[in-house]
């Protein structure tokens, strides 16, 4: 009996195929998991720049001193009034005395991103029609779970890339990251069915969270205007009354010109004027936001990142110029509701960054055009990037696969995600080394906190403090240990400065040695010896490092003063052998390089010293350097 041969197998759809959608699941929450394990393993419990101020140090110093009032809280910090970030601040603040703990803080910003990314899946799946008899039929323009999920997995290489680390090593990050989780939940309101006057109630609220936690949520307010483009409204057969939009209008303009009035009574920016430096660069300004759009994929060299940010701002503006022209020509309400709900909440995301991008470039120009790179930018910048994925994947998987059947969709579509993936991995790669050395960086400014008042003006409080603000830093950290909010041993007294004396040629042998004292330029001086506490016996816990001046005429001066630290660490084999197999002194070397940036003479003699913070005691490693500081 002759057998008929087996008709051609279909091809299962994604339902069916039981692998593909956990699959993209895994792929979509794995930059995130990955994140949290690099930001746990370089973060340090320590303020940086204006978190020991306004920004928080003030608010929380207030707070246990019962002092706080709601002028601190409405304090401005550069251009924004970051109330809600404060309030948050002092949500995440412990009980008990010392639990100010920033770890609590860059865990706040990883959720306060899981929730962008959640309101982000969920703007994907608004492109299907309005519920009709208790059936929700599928669009033109809708999205199966499998392309939401491919789209998905690139938005959240983005928002949870490493190169915006700068954002992620921050108690206060979430200040940045609040204005766009406001302006997410406003446009999932707008796609609602909600009525129009409540639709005006949230996304009042939405627009007034977003100004007081970041100055561009200012911009909030003609970003989410409530509108009528969500479910309800086709579906009840016909839109609000004239009555109900009039209300519902007049409430949002009255809250947001009552929040607007509100944010700028009494303001004063500490930056000058931009317009005339950008009127007179309009070419570093133009550089500086094309390089400010790039910076989540590419930040050198600059041309690339010039042309790169061009292809860019064109391509999402000729996607809004064709959704618009497509609106124009549609034959039918039927055909233009899909597109307006499919298309309207990226064109809004990509104007919010657009304008960011536009006032941070005009803002900060005067600054240099490198800033543009800078990876706090980058939390801001990779909106425009989330935008254009998510139309085109509204585009080549929703409306154009309805009506062409999209069978080339893939063709497009796979080479643009090869060179994303390919540019956002090697844009990633090196930042995370980036985060170790600001780890590294950090933590030795932690330890140098506790000298701040034998060497107020060390050159390694730099991790945590703008350079020329260094005695502000002392004056915040006394205030912060005052108000128990640090996690600090108890600080060396300043009389410890005094203890040094003029280097001398021998020193105690059995202190260890200070065998090398090299310059590198431009700033820094490479060290290396060894170490023995007398009190102990084992490696030192800490170097200092002190300068006596020398003249032009070879002259000491009559003073010494310590300038930097250094702590010891390195495995020195040598020392434990050559002292009959000590071992407490197997991790007694010390091997880096220190900043000279605070020694001003020409030519100075430079000195190690073990020390005892408590009883002032100080034992010089033999040897000293006489050494070239400046040209």
């Amino acid at each position: 009996m002759e057998l008929s041969p087996l008709p051609p197998r279909a091809k299962a759809p994604a339902a069916e195929r039981p692998l593909l959608i956990p699959l993209l699941w895994l792929f979509a929450l794995l930059p995130a998991f990955l994140l949290l394990l690099n930001v746990i393993h370089n973060w340090v419990n320590v303020p940086f720049s204006d978190e020991w101020d306004m920004s928080l140090g003030v608010p929380l110093a207030k707070f246990r001193e019962g002092t706080l009032t709601f002028a601190s809280l409405w304090a401005p910090i550069t251009e924004s009034r970051p109330v809600f970030p404060r309030l948050l601040a002092l949500a995440l603040l412990g009980r008990n005395p010392a639990e100010w703990d920033l770890r609590r803080g860059m865990l706040a910003n990883l959720a306060v991103v899981g929730l962008i990314s959640a309101a982000f899946f969920r703007l994907l799946g608004t492109t299907s029609r309005p519920r009709q008899n208790g059936a929700d039929a599928t669009s033109p323009a809708g999205l199966s779970l499998t392309a939401r999920l491919g789209a998905l997995v690139c938005i959240n290489l983005l928002l949870f890339s490493p190169v915006q680390w700068e954002i992620w090593l921050l108690g206060e990050g979430q200040m940045v990251l609040l204005p766009l989780l406001a302006l997410a939940l406003a446009l999932l309101v707008n796609l609602s069915a909600l009525p129009l006057v409540a639709k005006a109630g949230l996304n009042s609220a939405l627009a007034f969270f977003g100004t007081f936690s970041f100055a561009n949520g200012l911009l909030l307010w003609p970003l989410v205007v409530p509108l009528e483009i969500g479910g309800g409204e086709p579906a009840a057969g016909g839109r609000a009354s004239r009555r109900d939009r009039i209300v519902a209008w007049a409430l949002y303009a009255l809250v947001g010109v009552a929040s607007i009035g509100f944010y700028f009574r009494g303001y004063r920016s500490n930056e000058p004027n931009p317009l005339p430096f950008v009127l007179r660069h309009t070419e570093k300004t133009a550089e500086f936001f094309l390089r400010w759009c790039a910076s989540p994929l590419v930040k050198e060299p600059a041309g690339a990142a010039i042309w790169l940010g061009l292809a860019l701002v064109a391509g999402f503006v000729g996607a809004v110029i064709w959704l618009v022209l497509r609106q124009r020509v549609a034959a039918s309400a039927e055909d233009r509701v899909p597109v307006a709900r499919g298309a309207y909440p990226w064109c809004v995301l990509g104007v919010y960054t657009l304008v960011s991008g536009a006032l941070a470039a005009v803002g900060r120009v005067r600054h240099g055009v490198e800033l543009a790179a800078s990876s706090r930018y980058a939390a801001h910048a990779d909106v425009l990037l989330v935008a254009e994925i998510a139309l085109l994947t509204w585009f080549f998987f929703g409306w154009r696969r309805q009506r062409s059947g999209g069978f080339s969709s893939w063709f497009v579509v796979a080479p643009l995600a090869f060179v994303f993936i390919v540019l956002q991995s090697h844009a990633a790669a090196p930042t995370i080394v980036d985060m170790r050395d600001v780890h590294d960086a950090r933590e030795k400014a932690r330890q140098a906190l506790r000298y701040i008042d034998v060497i107020p003006d060390n050159p390694q409080l730099r991790a945590l403090f703008p350079a020329d603000s260094l005695p502000i830093l002392r004056k915040d950290c006394h205030r912060l240990l005052d108000a128990r909010l640090l996690h600090l041993p108890p600080l060396a007294p300043a009389r410890l400065a005094e203890a040094f004396h003029a280097p001398t040629a021998a020193g105690d042998v059995g202190t260890g040695a200070f065998d090398l004292c090299q310059p590198r330029p431009p700033e820094l001086l490479v060290v290396s010896g060894w170490t023995r506490d007398p009190r102990t016996g084992r490696g030192a816990d800490v170097i200092v490092f002190t300068c006596t001046d020398i003249d032009k005429n070879g002259q000491l001066s009559n003073k010494t003063r310590p300038f930097t630290l250094a702590w010891p660490h390195e495995p020195r084999p040598d020392v434990v052998a050559a002292l009959g197999g000590d071992e407490k002194l197997a991790t007694s070397g010390f091997s880096e390089a220190i900043y000279k940036a605070n020694l001003k003479a020409p030519r100075g003699r430079i000195a190690a010293w073990i020390v005892d913070p408590a009883t002032g005691e100080v034992w010089q490693l033999p040897n000293y350097h006489d050494v070239q500081l400046s040209p």
